[in-house]
């Protein structure tokens, strides 16, 4: 199977793979955040962080649906990242495991929410 090896400053972190269905992906970010909005749109939270580099490695196992992530840690200036393309069948297990909740929803729920929409929208005349 297709496995990410990844390092970071010459250490190695991990092998992640996912078998015969998914995907896997590392990313390299950096953001800067506008806290007094996010205040604005989130008063009741003070969790913010107004800039941060970060390096993700993760993916999705397509047959259970599941998210999975191996890897998230902060990144410095001056870093250095390396990901080497491997064919291997011994993979790192993921740290994490989430359900994928953007899939198709069930038919009583999609009911409700059609009904609920239908209130919304079509008011009775």
């Amino acid at each position: 199977m297709i496995c990410f090896e990844v390092s970071t400053n010459g250490q190695k972190k991990v092998k992640a793979g996912v078998g015969d269905l998914g995907s896997i992906h590392v990313i390299a970010s950096w953001v800067v955040r506008d806290i007094e909005a996010l205040r604005k749109m989130w008063p009741d939270s003070d969790d913010f962080v107004k800039e941060e580099m970060r390096l993700d490695v993760g993916g999705l196992d397509t047959p259970t649906g599941e998210f999975l992530n191996w890897f998230n840690e902060e990144l410095n200036i001056g870093d250095e990242i390396h990901i080497r393309v491997l064919d291997d069948q011994n993979p790192d297990p993921p740290t994490h495991r989430k359900a994928n909740t953007c899939m198709k929803p069930p038919e009583d729920q999609r009911r409700k929410m059609y009904e609920d929409l239908k209130k919304e929208f079509e008011p009775e005349a």
